[in-house]
């Protein structure tokens, strides 16, 4: 016999979204909001916690300049972390390409993205059948592009460990 109601959705969702997204606008606990069907506390506080560890999050629940930065892209908080952490190491197309696969998988194309870099990178490799999806991908990537800020250089000898290793054996 079928239930007469399914479930609310919010009780098995993914909530890491939604929390980004209270924070966002302010709002800083389930309470502040009126809920048909409230989402699970212990579900909110684990997106609140991967949030933190993507230093989205400070120590006392308030949203950091980078988790403002993350809100801003429409797209899952780690995409959007990985998205804004690759404009530091100049991999923002290629961080922007992997984000609109993640977001949109080719029908049939199992787990595998390298083969999926490479339709996007030369169209006469894709077959004829994914070319709606290679051209939704490549204007998503651009999308994701004109989102992030104007990529940072640092100084890779500070940041890149193989760099900073190979700089010293220079000056020896």
């Amino acid at each position: 016999q079928l239930a007469e109601h399914s479930a609310p959705e919010i009780l098995h969702a993914d909530l890491r979204s939604l929390a980004l997204q209270m924070l966002n606008f302010g709002v800083n606990s389930l309470s502040e909001l009126d809920w048909l069907a409230p989402p699970p506390a212990a579900a909110f506080d684990q997106a609140i916690d991967l949030l933190n560890a993507l230093g989205a999050v400070d120590d006392t629940g308030q949203l950091t300049a980078h988790g403002k930065s993350m809100a801003r892209l429409p797209t899952h908080p780690r995409l959007a972390h990985m998205l804004i952490q690759s404009n530091d190491w100049g991999l923002s197309h290629q961080a922007s390409q992997i984000a609109a696969i993640l977001s949109e998988r080719a029908p049939g194309q199992g787990h595998d993205i390298a083969p999926l870099l490479v339709f996007l990178a030369q169209s006469d490799a894709c077959p004829k059948a994914l070319s709606g999806w290679r051209n939704r991908i490549l204007k998503q990537t651009q999308a994701f592009m004109a989102l992030l800020p104007t990529p940072t250089q640092p100084d890779r000898k500070k940041t890149d460990p193989q760099k900073k290793s190979q700089a010293q054996e220079k000056n020896k």
